[in-house]
């Protein structure tokens, strides 16, 4: 068996990080339906270098499958390496997503492109930077497209006001967010939901918390929102800053130097504008926007 449906779920070492995660939110939340092509595939496409035709029926039965796709395009395609979104490394935006895929052929092809990201110089460097060992095994999500008329990412607890959550959202696709295209607009709010204005961010703040509760652990959650709150992708927060009264600054910091640690997202060096990121998310182009709006 080469493909499962995501509401089945299965092990990390079967369908990776991201579709096991993705598989206990459906229980729970709206999740966008869809389904996963396990490491099996991946491991018989590593032998071969393209999808045998046994693996690639399996697909078309799953995605022709009245309980999944009833064979509707646009559809999404994500990586869910067996090392992605660890409460160790996220490695978000280093494996390839292909969005608006909308052809079974575009379908076969984007999730071989999605295998092929595996072998990158920049997995590569991230993994071996972090002390990763072993080989990669990649498992796929195929998922819905979703056409939200907003989407972003909510941090259960913010990385620098841990006491207060953060969002961060856009009009349209998440992906503008995730690519840098655009900065989006920034909101911290209580982690309280009584106190949060507007139905979505209080709907949001309050799934946000129960997700939380679900994995134990403050939640870096992908969202969209089309009139239903949609879950995209909830990863481990990996850092968060810790505030202590007293603390003093250092010479360099208040002539605005300061210490970075961490991994880089790409291999070399490079000259120019240095910008704070959160944990190991790859950094935003700055876009300067004074502009708020309340949602509801």
């Amino acid at each position: 068996m080469f493909v499962r449906t995501l509401s089945a779920g299965g092990s990390i070492e079967e369908i990776g990080g991201k579709a096991h995660r993705l598989s206990l939110l459906t229980r729970y939340f709206n999740v966008p339906e869809g389904f996963v092509v396990t490491t099996k595939a991946y491991e018989l496409w590593r032998e071969t270098g393209s999808l045998p035709e046994r693996v690639i029926e399996e697909i078309r039965e799953y995605f022709q499958s009245p309980y999944v796709f009833e064979g509707r395009f646009a559809v999404v395609v994500r990586s869910s390496a067996t090392v992605e979104d660890s409460s160790r490394a996220s490695f978000a935006g280093v494996f390839e997503s292909v969005p608006n895929v909308s052809s079974f052929d575009e379908l076969i092809k984007a999730i071989e492109r999605v295998f092929r990201s595996t072998e990158s110089e920049c997995v590569k460097g991230y993994m071996k930077r972090l002390g990763i060992e072993g080989d990669v095994k990649m498992a796929v999500v195929v998922q819905r497209q979703i056409n939200p008329k907003l989407s972003g990412v909510l941090f259960t607890r913010s990385p620098n006001e841990p006491d207060m959550a953060l969002v961060e959202f856009v009009k349209g696709s998440p992906e503008k967010l995730v690519s840098g295209e655009a900065s989006g607009q920034h909101l911290l709010l209580p982690r309280d939901p009584s106190k949060v204005k507007g139905h979505l961010m209080r709907e949001l703040i309050e799934t946000g918390l129960e997700v939380e509760d679900l994995f134990g652990r403050p939640q870096d959650i992908e969202w969209a929102y089309d009139g239903t709150l949609w879950l995209l992708q909830s990863r481990d927060i990996t850092v968060l800053t810790q505030k202590s009264e007293g603390a003093k600054e250092s010479p360099k910091a208040s002539q605005g130097w300061y210490k970075l640690t961490g991994v880089p997202a790409s291999l070399g060096r490079a000259r120019g504008k240095a910008y704070f990121v959160l944990d190991d998310q790859p950094p935003e182009k700055p876009k300067s926007s004074s502009r708020r709006e309340e949602y509801s």
